[in-house]
């Protein structure tokens, strides 16, 4: 298999990239890590000391395994897991860099799972590929597309599913996640990542519609397993209906045709604004352009935007750290 042991999925938020990542790790040979978060948040160029690079490694470990960015974490239970990484090293903490520290924690991960590969899908990552493909210079990327009607339609909700979901979120993410929506800055978010997705050549990135992953899995998947030089197994049909660690449990397994249609969550100038940054690359990847009168729409897609104009400043007062480089990447372009 020409590539290396961590696949990486890139798609922008709501589009799937959960449903994708858990479906891959019901393979036999996959494990499904946890979003790391190590290039946009934990990486750093320079060789760290012996003191930095065991708090990374124990970083790692509270996040794959106890959820350690929102629960409480057992530290406890870290340094149990930590001396098991450590026992395995094949050399001095002192001649490891970030990046050799990762790709050891990765290695030593998926092999006590009794794995061979994993797969990872921290949003973010998109934007970091460079660097990643400095680290795994033969990575895979499968990419994930969605409607940008459905995608805002769910991340103007988000908030409150999270209220009841699966994980004890705080409040103060659930107010991050309310703060951050904006129909004018989601659907620029949008675009920047599906340009960058289409900018990407076919070699060693594959390019996957969600709508298609759910009305057609079996052939969606089989052409996808393909790509991965791995071998489709029926069981990876069998994906729970839960999405991403805000949305509610569920243990309703197969993937649900209804998720497919938008539901009529946006208003019309939410519309417009979608229209207005999504619809050529929209009609590019095949989806259709909702007619929609501008005249009508534009008072209140005016006052989005004045919106934003207070939600911006707010966005960097709550140090939103993961945004940062997505947003000036946004305006930039």
């Amino acid at each position: 298999m020409d590539m290396d042991n961590l696949i990486f999925i890139y798609g922008s938020s709501r589009s799937g990239t959960t449903l994708l990542s858990k479906t891959l790790g019901l393979h036999s040979s996959i494990h499904q890590f946890e979003e790391l978060h190590y290039f946009d948040l934990l990486r750093r160029e320079q060789v760290p000391n012996e003191d930095i690079a065991q708090n990374l490694i124990k970083r790692l470990i509270a996040i794959e395994f106890f959820e350690g960015f929102f629960e409480d974490v057992d530290y406890v239970k870290v340094d149990v897991e930590f001396k098991r990484f450590a026992a395995s090293l094949p050399t001095t903490w002192h001649n490891l860099s970030y990046d050799d520290l990762f790709k050891l924690f990765i290695t030593w991960t998926i092999n006590n799972k009794g794995k061979t590969v994993g797969v990872e899908q921290t949003g973010l990552n998109l934007l970091y590929d460079v660097q990643v493909r400095n680290v795994f210079r033969h990575r895979k990327a499968v990419g994930i597309v969605r409607s940008p009607y459905a995608v805002l339609s769910s991340q103007k909700n988000r908030w409150k599913i999270g209220r009841n979901g699966k994980r004890k979120i705080p409040r103060i993410e659930l107010f991050k996640v309310f703060l951050k929506y904006n129909p004018w800055l989601m659907a620029r978010l949008w675009v920047v990542y599906n340009r960058e997705l289409l900018n990407h050549d076919s070699k060693n990135n594959f390019l996957l519609r969600y709508e298609d992953l759910v009305s057609n899995p079996e052939k969606s998947l089989r052409d996808l397993m393909s790509f991965l030089d791995l071998t489709f197994e029926k069981s990876q049909l069998e994906v729970t209906n839960s999405g991403s660690s805000v949305e509610l449990e569920s243990n309703v397994k197969g993937f649900d045709q209804k998720r497919i249609a938008v539901k009529n969550e946006l208003n019309m100038a939410e519309k417009l604004i979608v229209n207005i940054f999504c619809g050529n690359i929209m009609r590019e990847l095949g989806y259709d352009v909702h007619r929609i009168s501008a005249l009508k729409a534009f008072p209140v897609a005016a006052l989005y935007f004045l919106i934003l104009v207070i939600q911006l400043p707010l966005i960097t007062l709550f140090n939103f750290n993961n945004l940062r480089d997505l947003i000036r990447k946004t305006f930039k372009n």
